[in-house]
């Protein structure tokens, strides 16, 4: 059986390898390429380009309806005056 805590010597080339794998199978596991960063950053950038228009479409559908909305109620309070006036 072997101890759990056992002490394991490792210099800083030899921890900075690790990491460097752990990171990359990990980014690799997700869906992410990381051995050109570049490529990666014009994806994200791309990602919240997009993200941010959406938002903006969103707001505009948003107040679009809410105009259409109000507009209708005006028409229809407008109409019924003109019919109660017209009597």
């Amino acid at each position: 059986m072997t101890d759990q805590n056992e002490v394991v010597q490792l210099t800083k080339d030899e921890l900075k390898e690790i990491v460097k794998d752990t990171v990359h199978e990990t980014l690799t596991g997700v869906g992410i390429e990381s051995s050109d960063p570049i490529e990666m950053q014009k994806d994200f950038n791309h990602l919240r380009e997009w993200r941010l228009v959406v938002n903006d479409v969103r707001k505009k559908s948003i107040l679009t309806v809410c105009g259409l909305l109000l507009t209708g109620v005006l028409a229809f309070i407008w109409i019924g005056f003109k019919i109660s006036v017209g009597k």
